[in-house]
C-alpha cells in the first residue's frame, strides 16, 4: 500500500500569527521531515475594519492596514517557499476567512489581490463579537 501523507488542515506560523509559533519555512521543514508530500498552510485574513481586529492584534499595536501589508507578505513569504521546496513538497497557500458583516464583499477582494489556492471557513464572531 502506498500511503501519501496529506494534511490540508492548515495552520499557523508564529512569523504572521500572534497566537501560533515557529517561522512559516520551519513548519514547512518539519512537514517535509515527517513525510508529508502535501501541505495547505494558511494565515488569518486581515479584517476589513479596525472593528473586527482580535484581541492579540490589538495588543500588538495592530490596525487592519497594518494586517493588510503582512497579509501580503504572508502569501509572497508561501509562493517563495512553494519554488523552493517544489522538489520535496506541495504546498497549498490558503487564507482563513472569517463571517461578520460585510466580510462577503471583503473576502471577494482579498481572493482576486492574493489569488490563494483554498479558502478555510472560520467563525471567530458571533454576531460581529470576537
Amino acid at each position: 500500500m502506498n500511503t501519501q501523507l496529506i494534511s490540508l488542515h492548515g495552520g499557523h506560523s508564529g512569523q504572521f500569527c500572534w497566537h501560533a509559533q515557529d517561522s512559516l519555512e520551519d513548519i514547512i521543514k518539519q512537514y517535509i521531515r515527517l513525510g508529508f508530500r502535501q501541505v495547505g498552510i494558511t494565515e488569518h485574513i486581515p479584517p476589513a475594519t479596525d472593528r473586527f481586529l482580535y484581541p492579540d492584534e490589538i495588543a500588538q499595536g495592530l490596525n487592519a492596514n497594518d494586517l493588510l501589508q503582512q497579509f501580503g507578505t504572508y502569501i509572497k513569504t508561501a509562493r517563495a517557499l512553494e519554488k523552493k521546496y517544489q522538489d520535496k513538497i506541495r504546498i497549498h497557500v490558503g487564507m482563513e476567512t472569517e463571517t461578520v458583516t460585510g466580510y462577503k464583499d471583503h473576502i471577494s477582494s482579498l481572493i482576486s489581490q492574493f489569488k490563494p489556492d483554498y479558502l478555510v471557513g472560520s467563525v471567530h464572531h458571533v454576531n460581529d463579537i470576537c
